[in-house]
């Protein structure tokens, strides 16, 4: 979400949003120390909305009148994406990049590159390197390269889904650079917590990713009041109880196979752990 305006203490915003609203330009009034904000939901309407708050203080008759030409607004959002939200749309690429070199798992030729450790062939049976052993031969990518793989179409299509959607919303707010970082922090440590509980390394999957950003999402707005509200409690509460549900043999009875769930909590807890952090820092900085 992107700040629009801050509102003065005697500025009453309803008929502002009412106007957007008739012109279905999705926003936010938040409540913060230094007054009401007005948040967009998406960056294409941030223009609009600034003209509208200009027409809203210094002409506020031609404020029914207000249109808004959506083809413009259209031709903004495929010119800027890719600019303000690189990282999201670099992760989504990459994905969708390795699930077709890999065919979803099914080309173990090309998977055993995107493995947390390489396999091989020993006494008729697949086996593989300690993590000590890969990272001493320089293998540090293999640390990320778990978070691309993909064994369905349904896993793929629900993580990529939910980093284009909440991905590109915490990009905005926190800035390309700090969500890479998070991003590959969380990444890191869900594959590894995965690599060391589990008994296996064919794993993989942006499902830590997104706990992370699910974790992220729901505690900074809560510490924090001028942080916009970036996922709603019943869909927090959903997400914590698939995360359950993947500690039973339901997913693999119903054909979506075993759950990482360790990637899973790791990613959440390193997601609230984040979470907590930028919305405590954020809170301090306007005390």
């Amino acid at each position: 979400m992107y700040l629009v305006y801050t509102f003065e203490k005697n500025e009453d915003p309803s008929t502002l949003t009412k106007a957007l609203w008739n012109i279905k330009v999705g926003h936010q009034i938040v409540s913060s120390s230094n007054g009401d904000q007005l948040w967009v939901t998406d960056p294409k309407y941030v223009q609009a909305a600034l003209e509208v708050v200009n027409i809203w203080k210094y002409d506020p008759e031609k404020l029914p009148l207000v249109q808004l030409d959506r083809s413009k607004q259209d031709k903004q959002t495929l010119q800027g994406a890719l600019k303000e939200t690189p990282i999201s749309y670099l992760f989504l690429f990459s994905t969708f990049v390795v699930c077709f070199l890999t065919q979803l798992g099914e080309n173990l030729e090309v998977v055993r590159y995107f493995l947390i450790s390489p396999i091989y062939v020993q006494a008729g049976q697949l086996v593989s390197f300690p993590l000590t052993q890969v990272l001493q031969s320089g293998e540090w990518w293999r640390l990320v390269t778990p978070t691309f793989l993909h064994f369905s179409a349904l896993h793929v299509i629900f993580n990529a889904l939910w980093v284009w959607d909440l991905g590109r919303k915490i990009e905005r707010y926190v800035g390309s650079i700090k969500w890479l970082l998070g991003a590959l922090f969380v990444s890191i440590g869900a594959n590894v917590a995965q690599y060391l509980i589990s008994d296996t390394v064919f794993f993989g999957g942006l499902s830590g990713l997104v706990y992370g950003l699910v974790g992220f999402g729901w505690i900074a707005p809560y510490l924090s009041g001028g942080i916009p509200i970036l996922i709603s409690k019943p869909l927090f509460v959903f997400f914590v109880v698939w995360l359950a549900i993947g500690f039973t043999s339901l997913t693999e009875s119903i054909g979506l196979g075993a759950i990482a769930n360790t990637a899973h909590v790791t990613g959440l807890v390193f997601g609230l752990g984040f979470g907590a952090l930028y919305g405590l820092a954020a809170r301090n900085r306007k005390v």
